[in-house]
């Protein structure tokens, strides 16, 4: 981390580094990070995977919720248009 003075930054903040961690967790986002050099990296770049991170664990737990409440909302219209 101390190669990269903004994550060290960053990670002043408790919950930015629990983030890191949990987002550093992903394998492929490991190996896309580590396959460009230090000069393409950005903090920007981070947050986004951050954000996709945790958008796609969150769908990923809730699938079957999701997946029910649109079958629900569908059978709705079916009965509206009946």
């Amino acid at each position: 981390m101390d190669t990269h003075s903004q994550i060290k930054e960053i990670c002043e903040v408790p919950i930015n580094t629990a983030l890191i961690c949990l987002v550093w967790s992903d394998q492929d986002i490991r190996d896309q990070f580590h396959k460009n050099s230090d000069e393409d990296f950005n903090i920007s770049r981070l947050y986004s995977e951050i954000i996709n991170w945790l958008n796609n664990r969150h769908l990923e737990k809730n699938q079957n919720k999701y997946k029910n409440k649109t079958e629900a909302n569908d059978i709705d219209e079916v009965i509206e248009q009946g």
